[in-house]
């Protein structure tokens, strides 16, 4: 029986139809048509179109409409049941019973239901076309009962055959007991549904990522099969027909479209999240806003993909709600351009990564001197960047205006830069001049923390009151308070070297001696000329620069940290890594 009423449906133009509304109208229409045949008399089989008549046809209507093509059709005479040939499609060239009658189909069954059914044997021109089998009241007993076509096979259906008369009174061309157990059905639905999400939400609030978010999908699973168990007993179970199967299918399709993009959309956060707590991206905070933010908007595409299709689905014109969602969506971005640029600046940050979560950084322009643009970033969330500066405040900048600035990530320094000036003083001799230089330079090669190359000290010039050297070294660090310790403790050799030289540093100030200047130390300074004189004589000089052996030997000769910090320990037992050449 099934079988056969799937075929019958099969002569039925449903292009018109809304798809989640076509197998329960189908069926419908097919049994309103077969109760409105068997109380007609059928035509004889010489006004029935034939193959000829069809092609004759055709040719004629070329020949009027030569630059169109139109359907032939055929109307039951005395009838408005109009059966159309199909131009397009998958089933171009069947003839099927209008889209017209189907939409007519009610009307003309409500027109004919109370007139009886044609007798089996009748006489005259009619004896030609056999005549079919009579199913006398099929159709209401159809929509009177439960399950699909035999009642009794159903549980529900024998369920009903045991109610009370009046639970099968008609109510708005449905029976009592329909109505019924549709409340029943969504009060039942809404309340496992509701048992179902206190459960895993409480579970979800202990729970860590991703579990949680695998929680949230669990829940979204549970509650689309609750609703879909309830789809298929509305459908098959209490056999809703005419404008109130249409509304009722329609809302439970809508309910199972907007639950299956939610479950899409969580699903992406969960997958999201799973790679997140990988080793891989763990301890990557901007690689895990970005993998955050691609599942989301991946998530999003992909239950706007779905309503979409839902939407067809339920016959809806997607043109004018495209064309009004293109209009408002203009609207919306006129309205939040400078959210839009934000979000799409926080995207550049986070792919481009000129500063992740943690970073030291100098950002923008300061001309105040007061290094108020320096600071460390805390967040990068979707629109703005959170910055504590060294002041200990907290500056929120929008997404936008950061990805236009200059931006200096501090923390990526692989060494610290020292450049100063000495200003030694005028009475400084040649010789003395040189034996400071060579003594800087040995201090940069035997210094553990000083990077061997580029490591200098030159004598550059004369300034207005002093000799300039300029110290020019990288330091083997990053951490700003290391900087500054590595720093100091070369700084205070460099003043130990150049008093053991006999010199001094100059003074920027004219100053009238009120005793006579006892000068510099003779006896130092002919001591650091006798030492350079000895060098030059055995050929050792050191300028511009040690040869190859020289420098092997001067490497790392010196402690660091010095004799009586707390971390010291003698040179032979020290653990630091040798400089990478």
């Amino acid at each position: 029986a099934a079988y056969l009423l799937h075929r019958a449906s099969d002569t039925l133009n449903l292009s018109q139809i809304p798809d989640v509304l076509r197998q329960g109208v189908g069926i419908e229409a097919t049994l309103q048509l077969k109760e409105v045949l068997d109380r007609m008399l059928l035509p004889p089989l010489d006004v029935t179109p034939t193959a000829q008549m069809v092609e004759a046809a055709r040719k004629e209507a070329a020949s009027q409409f030569p630059q169109s093509r139109t359907p032939y059709r055929w109307t039951l005479p005395n009838t408005q049941i109009e059966i159309i040939e199909v131009l397009d499609g998958e089933r171009q060239g069947q003839f099927l019973f209008s889209a017209a009658t189907i939409r007519r189909i009610g009307e003309i069954y409500q027109k004919v239901k109370d007139l009886p059914y044609r007798q089996a044997k009748f006489g005259g021109t009619e004896l030609e076309h056999l005549s079919p089998g009579l199913s006398p009241g099929f159709y209401e007993n159809y929509i009177a009962s439960s399950g699909y076509l035999v009642p009794q096979a159903h549980v529900l259906g024998r369920l009903i055959d045991t109610l009370p008369g009046w639970f099968k009174a008609e109510y708005a061309r449905q029976m009592v007991w329909q109505w019924t157990g549709l409340i029943l059905s969504f009060l039942l639905t809404a309340l496992i549904v509701y048992v179902a999400y206190r459960r895993i939400n409480r579970l979800a609030n202990h729970a860590r990522a991703p579990s949680q978010d695998w929680l949230k999908v669990l829940m979204a699973v549970m509650v689309l099969v609750i609703v879909w168990t309830m789809n298929a007993f509305v459908e098959y179970g209490l056999k809703f027909t005419s404008s109130v199967q249409a509304i009722v299918t329609t809302v439970i399709a809508t309910t199972l479209y907007v639950l299956t993009a939610w479950l899409a959309f969580v699903s992406c956060k969960a997958i999201a999240e799973t790679a997140v707590a990988t080793p891989h991206l763990r301890d990557k905070t901007s690689e895990s806003a970005l993998v955050r933010i691609g599942a989301w908007v991946i998530g999003f595409l992909i239950a706007i993909w779905i309503v979409i299709v839902g939407i067809r689905s339920l016959g809806a014109d997607l043109i004018p709600l495209l064309a009004g969602l293109g209009i408002g969506g203009f609207a919306v971005a006129l309205a939040a351009q400078s959210t839009i640029a934000n979000f799409i600046g926080g995207l550049i940050l986070l792919a481009n990564k000129p500063v992740q979560v943690g970073d030291f950084c100098r950002y923008g322009e300061d001309s105040s001197g007061d290094w108020l643009r320096i600071g460390t970033v805390e967040e990068i969330n979707w629109l703005s960047t959170r910055i504590r500066g060294i002041d200990r405040t907290v500056t929120t900048i929008p997404n936008a205006a950061f990805a236009s600035m200059h931006i200096v990530n501090l923390t990526k320094r692989d060494l610290r830069l020292v450049k100063t000036v000495l200003q030694l003083r005028y009475e400084t001799t040649p010789e003395q001049m040189r034996y400071i230089l060579m003594k800087l330079r040995e201090l940069f090669l035997g210094h553990p923390k000083v990077a061997p190359e580029p490591a200098r000290a030159r004598f550059i010039g004369y300034g207005a009151y002093s000799k300039d050297v300029e110290i020019f070294c990288y330091l083997m660090c990053r951490e700003h308070d290391e900087f500054l310790a590595i720093q100091e403790d070369l700084l205070l050799r460099i003043e130990e070297t150049i008093k053991e030289a006999g010199s001094g540093f100059a003074f920027p100030s004219q100053t009238a001696y009120l005793a006579r200047d006892a000068g510099l130390d003779d006896k130092r300074r002919d001591e650091a000329e006798t030492k350079v004189g000895h060098l030059r004589f055995a050929g050792k000089l050191p300028f511009p620069e040690f040869d190859e052996e020289e420098r092997q030997q001067l490497k790392d000769i010196l402690d660091y940290p010095p004799k009586g910090s707390p971390d010291y320990r003698p040179h032979d037992e020290s653990t630091d890594p040798k400089p990478e050449k």
